[in-house]
């Protein structure tokens, strides 16, 4: 017995001994440190640097406070004795690794680097020939967090990985994701993450059914780039999980779900419109933050407010009929909803995409949904009567925005038009209008705003949040070279410093009856750019109408071309026709940023000559002219036709304009351009679709935006884009007592659209307004063509605006008939379009 226990122990001695040689040895300390001539005492002291990711090793300082040193110097040192410093080349970059360390060679070995005073360095070292030195303004923060979106992904779905850190980090420290696909880390990828204060994401691809993602979030400094082979070395501080790593394995379960167009048009709280092909069940799919998978499919949607993705069934019943804002959807199926106007409303600030199925439940097609209908049913009853934009009480100002699909909205105001801090302020939302409002106080009054709009987009098919100025804006920033550079101003358009002196007791030329009106097209720029008569600083400016030789405006001047239109006006003339002079989107309104061109042209050799056409073209994009149709704010006078275009200037100078004319016996009209903006979408200069996606432009049956404009076509036969137009001409009509408005493309809105406009002015009267409505005359063009007429608004009063369709309106319309004889209508053909009509060229 004594031997069999004793052969039992000797045996379990051997494997415990042979486990143990299979374990790697721990990593033995060697008192790494950094000997440094900025340590107390210098060199003395050993800077004990602690372990890190790869068997790195890290040292951070204190901010080093020592004027007097102009260089630290310093080696690495193991407690055995070993100094590890570097033959020259030894003065180092911060955040490039430097290799070549040793305990040997001749000479100073030291290494060395210009020291920046009361910076933190941190030091770090591979404990033999490679090192890293970074410098900060302050301690780096700590990595004390790490989430992801969405935690179980399904193929096709993207990973966005967040980390949270102990404060705001100095602005030399960068955050990194690191990452290895199937646990290959030496093909593993490392993304710069991007974010403020203690938030920083990056995002890791879209996987394959499958595949198990592994990661680490690090944080570095001084550097862009980081290898792969680098990542140990070049980290400060990571949060690894415990050593272990994050990771997820994709889900097989799931598939995205990818939509061919925009063919389901919901066009009330009961109604979508189906364009396309026969099915035996169709569903409303739903997701709330985008990126719509097949886990919709297998949820029936709990309302009103479902959180998650999921389905509601849809009931097929007959065809669609009689809605007169869609003409075009008359003969596609009609699917009944079913829902509450509370689920819609929480439906529609998500993804949705009516789905069909075939009699096995197999999805057969799948398309986006355009939603203009379904927001005018739940939203334009009470949302037309709102005043939107910046309102006053007094001297407090309230602010509202109309964004129905929005998550959330903020105001985020700005002490000045430059200033990069701002106070968010979130906003209040109406259920029943979809207008989001906040009030302000008295400190606010020519401040700045911006809205951050937090929103579904689905050309992007992600909530994002949109930094986005007010489509109601009244003053603004001056719209500078750079991108997104505007922001909206808050001012009270009845101040007394905003008014001419008696601007509020103007008269207007006597106009008996609209066939005496005779009119004189005018741009802005154009009528004084070149007029030596008008002070160098005031051509092309608002300021030059006011050079009419008498006062009491800033000079008594009387310029060449004010004494034109003098002449002119003791002709017959009666209205001044301002080509557009709201806010515009190409002209560059700061003037230091413009560039003009420089044109050489001698009559008697350069007749012929494409050298000026050339130089025009070589500044199209930087010069100060353009015709303006391009809207960019439809309730602001155009900012490069003021002395300082930088918030309320341009605001007195447009009425001065209007002053002078008017008491010189000449009303004013306004070229408008509501038939389209200079943007839509995400790009630059877009509002109307950062605010509110796929609402106030036209669409076909496909959801093909419409653009025979030119550009993105407004869609003003829906509530609140008309709501737009007609409260920024009242606006004109009121607050700069403009006399007149030509619609520029006028068959692109609706005789209703334009009958709401007439009616909204007739409205006006002297005691109320300061302005007599009925004498403010409207016209416009009225061609036979365009997207109003291709979508089918063609049944009266619903009909698109063309001349004929316009009769016994009370409104203008350009007679092409009498112009077309004389000269010629519009041919394809370059040559015989200029030999029509009697009048003839060459």
């Amino acid at each position: 017995m004594y031997h069999r226990s004793l052969r039992i122990l000797i045996a379990l001695l051997i494997v415990f001994g042979l486990f143990v040689t299979l374990l790697p040895p721990p990593v033995l300390a060697a008192g790494e440190a950094v000997r440094a001539n900025f340590s107390s005492p210098p060199w003395n002291t050993p800077l004990l640097m602690s372990s890190s990711l790869g068997g790195t090793y890290v040292y951070v300082s204190n901010p080093v406070n020592d004027s007097t040193l102009s260089q630290v110097e310093f080696k690495f040192f193991k407690d055995v004795g070993q100094w590890y410093g570097k033959d020259a080349p030894n003065t180092i970059s911060f955040g490039t690794i430097f290799t070549g360390l040793s305990t040997g060679g001749g000479g100073e070995r030291n290494l060395r680097f210009n020291h920046i005073n009361n910076s933190v360095y941190v030091f770090k070292w591979d404990g033999n020939t490679h090192g890293v030195v970074f410098q900060l303004d302050a301690t780096p923060v700590t990595i004390s967090g790490v989430s992801r979106s969405p935690t179980a992904p399904t193929a096709g779905q993207a990973v966005t990985v967040t980390a949270t850190t102990s404060g705001t980090p100095p602005p030399q420290q960068t955050f990194w994701l690191r990452y290895a696909v199937n646990g290959n880390w030496s093909a593993s990828t490392i993304v710069q993450m991007t974010g403020s204060g203690s938030s920083f994401s990056a995002t890791i691809p879209a996987q394959s059914a499958g595949t198990t993602v592994s990661y680490y979030v690090f944080s570095s400094a001084n550097t862009s780039s980081i290898a792969g082979a680098d990542a140990d070395l070049m980290t400060i501080n990571a949060d690894t999980n415990g050593g272990s790593n994050y990771s997820y394995t994709v889900s097989s379960g799931t598939s995205a779900i990818t939509p061919a167009q925009s063919r389901a048009l919901w066009l009330d709280l009961a109604t979508i419109a189906w364009n396309g092909g026969a099915a035996s069940s169709f569903r409303l799919l739903y997701d709330p933050d985008g990126g719509m998978t097949t886990a919709a499919e297998t949820t029936l949607c709990t309302l009103p407010t479902p959180a998650t993705p999921c389905y509601l069934p849809l009931t097929s019943s007959g065809t669609v009929s009689g809605y007169s804002k869609n003409p075009n959807a008359t003969g596609l199926t009609r699917l009944l909803t079913g829902l509450t106007a509370d689920a819609a409303r929480h439906l529609l600030r998500g993804q949705l995409i009516v789905a069909a199925y075939d009699g096995s439940g197999n999805r057969i097609d799948a398309t986006r949904v355009q939603i203009q209908g379904i927001l005018d049913d739940l939203y334009a009853a009470n949302a037309t009567t709102q005043t939107l934009g910046v309102s006053y009480s007094g001297a407090i100002p309230m602010v509202r925005l109309w964004a129905p699909t929005a998550k959330t909205v903020t105001l985020r105001r700005f002490v000045s038009s430059t200033t990069t801090t701002y106070t968010d302020h979130p906003m209040t939302l109406d259920p029943t209008s979809g207008v989001w409002s906040v009030t302000g106080d008295a400190s606010w009054d020519r401040q700045f705003y911006l809205f951050a709009v937090e929103v579904y987009v689905p050309a992007l098919d992600a909530v994002v949040t949109n930094l986005v100025t007010d489509p109601y804006a009244v003053s603004l920033s001056q719209d500078g070279i750079a991108a997104n550079d505007v922001r909206s101003q808050f001012v009270n358009l009845d101040d007394a410093d905003l008014k001419p002196t008696g601007w509020d007791t103007l008269s207007k030329p006597v106009l008996t009856n609209p066939e005496d009106i005779v009119i004189y097209e005018v741009h802005i720029r154009d009528f004084s750019a070149n007029d030596s008569t008008v002070a160098a600083a005031d051509r092309g400016t608002y300021r030059a109408f006011t050079y009419d030789g008498t006062g009491p405006h800033p000079n008594t001047t009387l310029s060449d071309g004010m004494n034109h239109l003098l002449q002119l006006r003791q002709a017959g003339l009666t209205h001044i026709h301002l080509l557009p002079t709201f806010d515009i989107a190409s002209v560059i309104e700061n003037p230091a940023e413009r560039s003009e061109p420089t044109i050489s042209f001698n009559p008697a050799t350069d007749r012929a000559s494409s050298n000026p056409q050339a130089a025009v073209g070589a500044t199209r994009q930087t010069d100060s002219f353009n015709w303006g149709y391009d809207p960019y704010h439809y309730g602001v006078p155009e900012g490069s036709y003021s002395s300082d275009p930088d918030g309320v200037t341009r605001i007195r100078e447009f009425r001065e304009l209007v002053q002078t004319l008017n008491q010189n016996g000449l009303r004013v009209v306004m070229d408008v351009v509501y038939n389209h903006t200079a943007a839509g979408g995400q790009d630059d200069k877009s509002v109307l679709d950062k605010i509110v996606p796929g609402y106030s432009y036209r669409y076909d049956t496909i959801g093909t935006l419409y653009q025979s404009s030119c550009c993105a076509d407004t869609a003003t036969e829906y509530a609140m884009m008309e709501k737009l137009m007609i409260d920024t001409v009242v606006r004109f009509a009121t607050a700069y007592k403009i006399d007149g408005f030509r619609f520029d493309l006028m068959n692109l809105h609706t005789r209703q659209n334009m009958l709401n406009v007439r009616s909204a002015l007739q409205a006006l009267n002297l005691s109320t307004h300061g302005v007599d409505g009925s004498t403010i005359y409207l016209y416009g063009e009225g061609w036979d063509f365009g997207s109003a007429k291709d979508k089918g608004l063609t049944v009266c009063p619903h009909c698109y605006a063309h001349k004929h369709n316009m009769t016994g309106s009370g409104i203008g319309v350009f007679n092409d008939v009498i112009r077309d004889a004389a000269h010629g209508g519009y041919s394809t053909d370059p040559v015989g379009i200029r030999r029509q009509g009697f009048i003839k060229t060459v």
